[in-house]
């Protein structure tokens, strides 16, 4: 009997482990199912939110025609009233290829191709300018989540330009999303340029996209007197009907200025669809703290209006 006991035992013990391993097959099955949907719901809304604020991080890496007008003023209390006209048109060559794009900017403040303002931390690194750009952008999606972008074209200074843009994003856990960008330009008057920038975002609960965002940028014909401009902050977005809400700080400095920061920015942007789909209203109250105004508080208020038409090509 022990015999039968010890034999029977013996035979049920791959049925039990295999139990065993099923039911942890199981719910590593379910873990994984869980990490990719909640990995996936952090990058939709990641997504979501930069279409919506119109970000370069959605906008360049879609194939479609499009325009853009825009028109802001900013009114500050130590800088005089700037008001900026801007258009950004790009329309799709589906002749010459898929991937090809023919690009058109002239904008009062910003060489939007060039730069490339996302959320504010590239807004700050920008320069006044007044030239237009007109150029060919190729891109190429090598899988889903790294892009390579070619760009070249000719300024109204005038001088020619081109170099790659190259954007990477990875998961790093179910709760946290990276993203780089790596920009690198050369100028036929001005020389190199190269811009690193460093996403971080994160969902807090199911309403609000946490981002921590560290940019820099060496210019070599400003190498003297900029030397590596480095901005970092972070900014909290919500998205809301028709709307949404961002609290947003950042702070640069530059390597080559004589203090340990040259200025630091907190604002409150809202921006809304108005009347039609394609138009929408941004109002951005600030308050900032620069070097230049000796650290003063320097509140500002500024006032956007944007006209957005786009045909996707797929």
């Amino acid at each position: 009997m022990k015999i039968y006991a010890v034999l029977g035992i013996a035979m049920a013990m791959p049925v039990f482990c295999g139990a065993e391993g099923s039911a942890e097959a199981a719910g590593g099955n379910r873990v994984d199912r869980t990490h990719e949907a909640v990995s996936r719901f952090l990058s939709t809304t990641a997504t979501k939110v930069d279409t919506f604020f119109d970000g370069e991080n959605a906008v360049e890496e879609q194939a479609h025609t499009r325009l853009k007008l825009d028109y802001a003023s900013i009114f500050s209390r130590k800088d005089s009233v700037a008001d900026n006209l801007g258009m950004r048109a790009r329309v799709h060559l589906p002749r010459l290829s898929r991937r090809v794009s023919l690009v058109f900017e002239g904008d009062d403040d910003v060489d939007t191709l060039e730069n490339e303002p996302d959320d504010g931390f590239d807004d700050a690194l920008d320069d006044a300018t007044e030239d237009s750009v007109v150029g060919l952008q190729y891109l190429q999606r090598l899988n889903q989540n790294l892009h390579v972008k070619l760009t070249g074209g000719v300024r109204s200074d005038p001088q020619v330009f081109a170099g790659p843009r190259i954007r990477y994003r990875h998961a790093i856990t179910d709760q946290w999303l990276a993203r780089i960008v790596q920009d690198v330009r050369w100028y036929s008057k001005d020389g190199w340029e190269a811009r690193t920038r460093f996403d971080a975002d994160h969902i807090l609960g199911t309403k609000w996209l946490w981002r921590n965002t560290l940019n820099l940028r060496w210019r070599e014909a400003h190498r003297d007197e900029q030397g590596l401009v480095t901005t970092f902050g972070t900014s909290f977005t919500r998205m809301l009907p028709n709307g949404a809400l961002r609290l947003q700080w950042y702070s640069q400095v530059a390597s080559a200025s004589r203090s340990q920061l040259d200025e630091t920015v907190l604002a409150v942007r809202y921006r809304r669809q108005v009347w039609r789909d394609w138009l929408f209203l941004e109002v951005v109250p600030q308050i900032g703290f620069q070097e230049r105004h000796d650290w003063a508080p320097n509140p500002a208020l500024r006032l956007e209006l944007e006209l957005i038409f786009a045909e996707s090509h797929g």
